[in-house]
């Protein structure tokens, strides 16, 4: 649904119920209240126990409909590995937000008796990191990214029509992906937070090609620019060569009280057929034995909704049906919060349990 007729839609619930006492809401404001009721509505439909219906996310043909645009399947990324044995890590998508499932593209030995031979890989590359982070920023509004030739590759001005909409925070990741849309940068690639299975908190990363490239500079203000340091990383990974032969299991969801027991079984370690994975931070790790090589990992998620945005043009991304239950909620949350009673809020409620 287009972001002004939500806007309308707001104003005008509120203001039917109030009597044009609500005239005096900021566009910005309406964003950050929509959108904050829209990571409620999404953590309802995903959760059993969040919500009047107990249902979570699939659990009716109505669930699977509410959360069908958010679904990312089989994202796939190598897993590199770590600095523990028996682990790899899997760094997950910067939009990544809830679960789904995955499975894992493994080379498995043939037998207790075969040997399982593998090559080591690198991906090695030149990188800076530019700390994004809108508290500490002059303006973001006014962020430029140039060759050494003082030529604008990316100019925010030219992304807002509003710059008091990059003091809600809820607007800020819009502004990010903003960026990353517009035309690339010849010789450089541009990441937010993840690259080569590592995560970035909060940085924009740039990604040379070879040495022969021009060089970048950055500012905050348009007047002070900075160079990035660009440094080589490289992360390992392995690929199986011979003595074992590929399968793609289901990763299982082990609790991490238990993990570190289960590695130290002889009957319930991970095998190739059940391989044991795990969430931590933003990473998904997966534990393994000798006997077999995890390659990559293929993740189904709830990815992050496009937060709105009526400054950017930023529509909201979930079926019509959905806005419609979320205004419902925004509109009674305001309207108990400011001055209705328990009794209209309670009515909202119960009205908004029949619409799920």
């Amino acid at each position: 649904m287009k972001i002004a007729t939500i806007h309308n839609l707001i104003r005008l619930e509120l203001n039917k119920i109030n009597s044009n006492l609500y005239d005096d809401f900021l566009d910005e404001e309406i964003d950050v209240f929509f959108n904050q009721e829209q990571s409620k509505y999404i953590s309802t439909r995903y959760d059993n126990k969040g919500n009047s219906k107990k249902e979570g996310f699939e659990q009716s043909n109505k669930r699977k409909e509410d959360l069908s645009n958010l679904l990312i399947e089989d994202y796939v990324d190598t897993a590199y590995l770590s600095n523990f044995p028996n682990k790899y890590l899997f760094a997950v998508p910067n939009n990544y937000m809830y679960y789904g499932n995955s499975s894992l593209k493994i080379y498995g030995a043939t037998s207790y008796t075969t040997s399982l031979v593998s090559t080591t890989n690198t991906l090695s590359s030149i990188i800076a990191t530019i700390p994004f982070n809108a508290g500490s920023q002059v303006n973001l509004s006014n962020f430029r990214l140039q060759t050494s030739g003082s030529s604008n590759i990316i100019d925010t001005s030219t992304l807002t029509n509003s710059p008091s909409l990059y003091l809600y925070p809820d607007n800020y990741l819009n502004f990010i992906y903003a960026i990353l849309k517009l035309t690339p940068i010849t010789g450089y690639s541009i990441y937010w937070e993840n690259y080569g299975g590592v995560y970035y908190p909060n940085q924009l990363i740039v990604v040379k090609a070879n040495s022969g490239v021009l060089s970048i500079k950055y500012s905050w203000d348009n007047s002070t620019f900075i160079v990035p340091t660009f440094s080589t990383v490289t992360n390992t990974y392995l690929t199986g060569t011979s003595g074992g032969s590929y399968s793609y299991p289901a990763g299982i969801e082990t609790q991490q009280m238990y993990i570190k027991e289960l590695l130290s079984e002889t009957t319930e370690r991970p095998t190739a057929e059940e391989p044991l994975i795990t969430r931590s931070g933003r990473y998904i790790s997966v534990y393994c034995y000798n006997d077999f090589i995890v390659e990559k990992l293929y993740l189904t998620y709830i990815r992050q909704p496009n937060q709105v945005s009526l400054g950017l043009q930023v529509d909201c991304e979930l079926a019509d049906h959905c806005v419609y239950e979320i205004i419902a909620q925004l509109v009674a949350h305001l309207n108990e919060v400011i001055q209705s009673s328990p009794q209209e809020y309670q009515a909202a409620q119960n009205e908004s349990n029949k619409s799920e």
